[in-house]
């Protein structure tokens, strides 16, 4: 994959199939004018490590109402802001999967994301989840 960035008043831009995606310095991000590097980063973990558990899920046939993802970034303020951790925490809505088969899916999923895969050498890559039971409307 190969992806074009060009230069604009506020940052580098890339035309993307679902729009253009502007990458912009902290400071820009404040003026709504794009999205910074480490948003990126972290959502690239949360997106990634998120879909993953869904399809483990539905592989394993496991019933569940709802997923979502928190992504909480540790960055050194010493170091430029270099980026040393992140933590991605998973909320489960299930009757169908208890707290013990939660931590096991993280294995799984820590070992097939392909975005965790890639940083986790460099960034420390830790995960927790919570099984909330099942919402009926």
């Amino acid at each position: 994959m190969t992806m074009k960035y060009y230069m604009k008043e506020d940052g580098f831009s890339t035309d993307l199939n679902f729009g253009t995606l502007q990458v912009v310095t902290p400071l820009d991000e404040e003026y709504g004018l794009g999205y910074n590097p480490t948003q990126l980063l972290a959502s690239s973990l949360a997106g990634c490590s998120s879909l993953t558990l869904n399809m483990v899920l539905k592989k394993r046939r496991k019933k569940y109402d709802d997923i979502s993802v928190t992504a909480k970034v540790k960055t050194n303020p010493d170091e430029r802001n270099k980026v040393e951790g992140v933590h991605v925490h998973f909320v489960i809505k299930s009757d169908d999967i208890n707290e013990e088969q939660g931590k096991k899916l993280l294995d799984i999923v820590y070992k097939n994301c392909p975005m965790m895969r890639s940083v986790c050498d460099s960034i420390e890559i830790t995960e927790s989840v919570e099984i909330h039971p099942s919402v009926e409307a």
